[in-house]
């Protein structure tokens, strides 16, 4: 059974907005992020799909935090994960486990679902440590840019939701703009373009693609999709592709991991020869 453990979280100030429909504390999206950006595409896949429901407890965790895990917070998940549903004689509507009620995830093997399948060494744990550094809890813009790149994951198991998927990837893609024109502005440009900003990045990333504009093919596609009438065209439904969705999740991903730690892809430094300077320096 996987499961995360928040051992203490402290919440925005009340200044900020309450959302009933946010499901994932701020903890769990740093965590999760990292962990999902910390991954080797060269060697796999990874993506969240947990359970919105939480169980909260007020207890004093022992030294070791796996071991307490394991022997004091995994029977307490694994007994409400097998609990029976009961019926209520006057409600015209039954009562279930909420977690075996949710038909679109599975339950783990410890609940009757089905078998992981393990991956070995598919994330990079040093990268991924250093992005759940670089990922600040009261930075609003990082942690809506790495919130809804987790969404789009999730929405992206389910073919009708697909352009869904990628309607919200466009959100974590404006996130990443606004940082890269943050990041301008500090370096004295006083009112960076989209241009600017697909400078900034294909330099960074030693992409030496003519890009006029901030990953300007996805910003069409997205006017399209978000707004049924536009200079674009109208459309009954917007014409996307499985490969945009696919494309800009890897590419957004190399973003994050630039502007949150500056790391770029060992392949895109070889390709740039910086990789051999390097090593002959």
């Amino acid at each position: 059974m996987c499961f995360s453990l928040v051992v203490y979280y402290e919440p925005y100030p009340e200044k900020e907005l309450y959302s009933e429909l946010q499901w994932l504390t701020v903890a769990e999206i740093r965590t999760y992020g990292a962990l999902m950006l910390g991954v080797d595409r060269e060697r796999g896949y990874s993506a969240f799909y947990p359970h919105p429901i939480r169980l909260s407890l007020e207890c004093q965790p022992g030294d070791d935090a796996i071991a307490w895990a394991k022997e004091f917070i995994k029977p307490l998940l694994i007994e409400k994960l097998r609990e029976d549903g009961f019926h209520d004689p006057n409600s015209a509507v039954e009562a279930k486990n909420i977690y075996q009620s949710l038909k679109d995830i599975s339950l783990p093997p410890v609940a009757g679902g089905p078998a992981y399948d393990l991956r070995k060494q598919v994330v990079d744990y040093e990268l991924a440590e250093e992005l759940f550094e670089a990922i600040d809890p009261e930075d609003v813009i990082v942690i809506r840019g790495v919130a809804t790149y987790i969404k789009a994951a999730m929405l992206h198991f389910h073919h009708q939701f697909f352009e869904e998927a990628l309607n919200t990837l466009y959100i974590s893609l404006e996130a990443s703009f606004r940082i890269v024109l943050g990041i301008l502005e500090a370096a004295g440009n006083p009112a960076p373009t989209s241009k600017d900003a697909a400078t900034f990045i294909r330099d960074a990333l030693h992409d030496h693609r003519q890009i006029e504009r901030y990953f300007e093919e996805d910003y069409e596609r997205r006017i399209i999709s978000f707004h049924p009438e536009s200079r674009l065209g109208n459309y009954p439904y917007p014409p996307m592709s499985a490969e945009d969705y696919y494309d800009l999740f890897v590419e957004l991903q190399e973003v994050y991991q630039y502007l949150l730690t500056g790391h770029v892809q060992p392949w895109r430094l070889k390709r740039a020869g910086v990789l051999n300077e390097l090593n002959e320096s």
